[in-house]
């Protein structure tokens, strides 16, 4: 049996790329899906592994002893012949690892995590303070055995849709995730798009609300008003009436509008949407600046910005 972990819908369909690549047959996977939002969006893409699977298991809880216990209950002691897995800094990741068997270990893009410098999959984690030194004696009682430097040095396969930038995981294999056809382009027929994002975690602490109005103001400046594709994790009300109402990924909301001949203009805080399209045809990129911004946001920025045109990068 293979144990298929995924956290969202583009990790579900970096998955199903992965398992082709390893050539491993559905009728030999138990599929597990962590994720406390099971709306339409997500009930598609979970389908399309769960729908095929041997076994699939949809886990709502978030990280908590309870939720600790249930994977111990669960899957404690369970043995599989590969795990393949992204968000390799989740300690629900960490747990799930320590507490069964497994043969190869397999891992693939979380998302920009594994390619942001400054972000928490390159920088070393330090349990050198008191209280950190605490909770590793609290985890060790829970029975963790991995963290994310375990994990990276456990890896024997790591597949990236980032062939272009270094990967947290050494010697990444490169696939591809999307493949669009070649229409004919009509060009009178443009639409603008702004992918939301959850803003909470890409902002210096206190400056969500700030950034919210910034976005607000921007989609107001526009004649014609883009579409909003919220994020699959968003739970935001300020942008209800730019929303537009999909069950579709914001990739494949972009290959609909390309499909019909559509020139898609794409904005975005260098989201891994902007990452996973750049460069394909049709498909303008525009990354939004903000001095709200983390510093793990700048090098994103900075990362995408800098394959695209001057005036393709544009502050708030």
């Amino acid at each position: 049996m293979n144990l298929v972990v995924c956290f969202t819908p583009l990790q579900i369909l970096i998955a199903m790329q992965v398992i082709d690549r390893e050539n491993i047959d559905y009728n030999d996977i138990h599929f597990v899906y962590f994720s406390p939002i099971m709306d339409i969006k997500h009930q598609k893409y979970y389908l399309q592994i769960a729908s095929r699977a041997k076994k699939s298991t949809h886990i709502k809880e978030v990280y908590s002893f309870r939720l600790l216990r249930k994977i111990k209950k669960h899957f404690g002691l369970s043995r599989y012949n590969n795990v393949l897995l992204a968000s390799i800094d989740d300690s629900i990741t960490h747990y799930l690892l320590s507490y069964i068997k497994f043969n190869k270990l397999i891992t693939f893009d979380d998302g920009l995590g594994n390619i942001l410098k400054t972000g928490s999959y390159f920088v070393k984690h330090q349990r050198t303070t008191i209280k950190k030194k605490l909770f590793s004696v609290i985890h060790l009682i829970l029975g963790r055995k991995y963290y994310l430097d375990d994990v990276k040095h456990r890896v024997d396969r790591h597949y990236t849709i980032y062939k272009h930038f270094e990967n947290c995981v050494q010697n990444p294999i490169p696939i591809s995730l999307f493949k669009f056809e070649s229409v004919s382009l009509n060009p009178d027929k443009s639409i603008d798009i702004f992918l939301g994002t959850i803003y909470k975690e890409i902002v210096i602490q206190g400056n969500e609300q700030l950034l919210k109005d910034e976005v607000i103001n921007f989609i107001e400046s526009f004649s014609s008003k883009p579409i909003y594709i919220p994020h699959p994790r968003a739970v935001d009300d300020e942008f209800k009436k730019y929303e537009l109402k999909s069950e579709d990924i914001a990739e494949d909301v972009v290959q609909k509008y390309l499909n019909d001949g559509f020139v898609v203009n794409l904005y975005g805080f260098a989201s891994s949407c902007q990452f996973n399209l750049s460069g394909v045809k049709n498909v303008n990129i525009f990354v939004l600046d903000s001095q709200c911004l983390s510093p793990a946001m700048k090098d994103g920025l900075k990362m995408l910005s800098s394959t695209l045109p001057e005036e393709h990068h544009i502050h708030l």
